[in-house]
């Protein structure tokens, strides 16, 4: 049975999110990483898992942030996390597997968006408030 989303599961985010490099050496974190968040969860449901993970660790694309950031931090958020690519080791599962990891990722997903809102935006960009 899973569990619902814990302050333990937020606070590991907030973890992978670190160590991922993702905030700024300010400790500040761009809102461009929000939108990532929220468009990779988007593109799991449409595309499904592996197509979204290989396009947001793709870092040679024109994004204005370095998307494969998110999925390093994604990866950190799994109970063993892979040394390969996230993509190398989904790509790697059988479908029951498969299946499993992508519920573990769904609410991994979710603990992300969650914790990239308590880092604070820089001094440049305004504070948005957060939408239901």
């Amino acid at each position: 049975m899973r569990t619902s989303l814990t302050p333990a599961r937020i606070n590991q985010a907030i973890e992978a999110i670190t160590q991922a490099r993702i905030p700024n050496a300010d400790g500040t974190v761009t809102d461009e990483f929000t939108g990532y968040i929220a468009s990779f969860a988007a593109a799991c449901i449409q595309s499904g898992l592996l197509p979204a993970v290989a396009f947001f660790e793709n870092s040679d694309s024109q994004a204005q942030q370095d998307r494969s950031k998110l999925v390093d931090a994604l990866k950190r958020m799994l109970p063993q996390p892979p040394p390969q690519t996230l993509f190398a080791y989904l790509r790697d599962l059988g479908s029951t597997d498969l299946r499993e990891i992508e519920i573990d990722l769904r609410e991994a997903i979710v603990a992300l968006k969650l914790a990239l809102r308590t880092f604070p935006k820089p001094v440049s960009q305004p504070q948005t408030s957060p939408q239901a």
